[in-house]
């Protein structure tokens, strides 16, 4: 997919669904499975995806967007709107221990 077509892939994401980053499980792969489909350059096969690292940052500011949105709009804690957002980033950029 080129970065045009993701791009608009991930604004019509955002448009349709913008809530996707808090109502997406982060215990289980979706999350992970939509960033595959949103920033995947190759698909080398049986279920490998090599992610284009220059897109990962609009995936992630579509996804905290509509975190913020939400906790915003309905006066959520602020420490949970952290906590879940730090759980995202954890989910899709591993620290190495």
């Amino acid at each position: 997919m080129s970065e045009s077509r993701t791009w608009l892939t991930l604004k019509r994401l955002a448009a349709q669904w913008p809530y996707w980053g808090f109502l997406l499980n982060q215990v289980d792969d979706s999350i992970k499975i939509l960033g595959s489909c949103c920033c995947g350059a190759e698909f080398p096969g049986r279920g490998a995806v090599l992610i284009d690292p220059a897109l990962l940052p609009g995936f992630l500011n579509q996804a905290f967007a509509g975190m913020n949105a939400l906790f915003d709009q309905h006066g959520f804690p602020e420490p949970e709107l952290e906590a879940m957002s730090m759980g995202l980033v954890a989910l899709i950029a591993p620290s190495e221990k």
